[in-house]
């Protein structure tokens, strides 16, 4: 199995000796979830008919084109609540199509080191909310550590599809 993050994605940067991954992070339903940053097109405010949107996949007019917006909220809340969803994370897919997901709140840009960065298992991905990740990093903090779930955008659209 190979990891959603691609190898040009991997920079090494100035400041520290290791090389890490550019990733855009956002929280939805407590889970923190990521995107590999050259997947990203733009992030804008959501237009207001979507901001308490019920339904797991729409569409949305972005300039000329049409963008499939995806509704994780759903996905991951054990019971139905409403997004409140303020942002779209544009991604574009390499058929060249637009995808946002729709997050509560600004997305922040990091660098995960690759030595954080592990694979998650298939076994653990089958029918789990978060088979949409393919990899997670666990990054140690003062209590603890945070688990960032790099999202696998075509796994997302398959998981949502099938609810």
């Amino acid at each position: 199995m190979h990891s959603t993050i691609p190898s040009q994605s991997l920079s090494t940067s100035p400041s520290h000796s290791q090389e890490s991954v550019r990733v855009i992070t956002f929280m939805i339903a407590n889970q923190v979830l990521a995107l590999p940053m050259n997947a990203i097109v733009k992030v804008v405010s959501c237009p207001p008919q979507m901001i308490s949107s019920t339904n797991s996949i729409e569409l949305f007019h972005f300039g000329q084109r049409a963008i499939t917006v995806l509704n994780l909220h759903k996905h991951f809340a054990q019971t139905l609540e409403v997004a409140s969803g303020k942002f779209l994370v544009i991604t574009q897919m390499k058929q060249k199509e637009l995808y946002a997901f729709l997050v509560d709140t600004p997305p922040d840009l990091i660098d995960l080191p690759v030595s954080t960065i592990r694979q998650i298992p298939e076994s653990y991905r089958h029918g789990h909310a978060l088979s949409i990740a393919s990899c997670v990093a666990v990054l140690p903090q003062e209590e603890g550590s945070t688990s960032i779930f790099i999202i696998e955008i075509e796994q997302a659209i398959r998981a949502l599809r099938a609810k």
